[in-house]
């Protein structure tokens, strides 16, 4: 896939997910003046629903963006696994953010962050599955704008899908983030722009990448960012 189509199937992406924060944050209106009760079964009902739906067209878009810009073997079975969401994921979510019930709007911003979490997630372990089973493994595409962080994951290449390991949790709430089979990943020119912040980050730090120099480097490349 070129860079323009994975832009592409993220621009396709991020505008899906979008539309289920919003409509998860017009659930603000119905639970407005509601107490944690009410609050948790309306939203346990109806939150489960909209997350579901734009998960199913998340990987749906995914599915054909493979099938079009690639000569990979796709899998129905996997299309399905990915698109599932277990509703009591949500439903114990809700319990979660109606803590902050003293403040609703805020309660749903999180739910919202964690409801573009669970969509993308789809399509994102569709691309692990298909990538599984064509032998080879999954890459992040970033887009220019992404976060410091996005752009580390990208430069150092991490694969998903080979080594096992809980991956998901390499996405923050809000990542736009998509996964390619490595395969068919060219690396964007911006990439090797970012690799090189990178080791000027490095040379800031003074010291190797590691558990306790990470926030060091985020800092650094954000200083960079700043001065481009």
């Amino acid at each position: 896939m070129t860079p323009q189509m994975m832009a592409d199937v993220h621009q396709a992406l991020d505008n899906t997910s979008t539309l289920a924060a919003e409509q998860i944050f017009a659930l603000y209106e119905m639970v407005y003046g509601a107490d944690r009760a009410e609050f948790e079964r309306v939203v346990g009902e109806i939150a489960p629903e909209i997350l579901a739906s734009f998960r199913s067209t998340s990987v749906d878009i995914m599915a054909g963006a493979l099938d079009e810009g690639t000569s990979l073997a796709l899998s129905t079975d996997a299309m399905a696994s990915a698109a599932y969401l277990n509703p009591n994921r949500v439903t114990g979510l809700t319990g979660w953010v109606a803590a902050e019930l003293s403040d609703p709007e805020s309660a749903l911003r999180k739910l919202a962050g964690i409801g573009v979490k669970l969509v993308l997630e789809g399509p994102r372990r569709y691309s692990t599955a298909v990538a599984e089973e064509n032998d080879t493994t999954a890459r992040t595409f970033a887009q220019p704008g992404a976060c410091e962080w996005c752009r580390y994951i990208a430069v150092q290449g991490h694969r998903y899908g080979a080594y096992g390991g809980e991956w998901v949790q390499q996405f923050h709430e809000h990542c736009r983030c998509v996964l390619i089979p490595a395969s068919e990943y060219i690396e964007p020119d911006y990439v090797l722009a970012w690799d090189r912040q990178f080791d000027q980050a490095g040379d800031m730090v003074g010291s190797a990448y590691g558990k306790r120099t990470w926030r060091q480097y985020m800092a650094k490349m954000r200083e960079l960012n700043k001065q481009i």
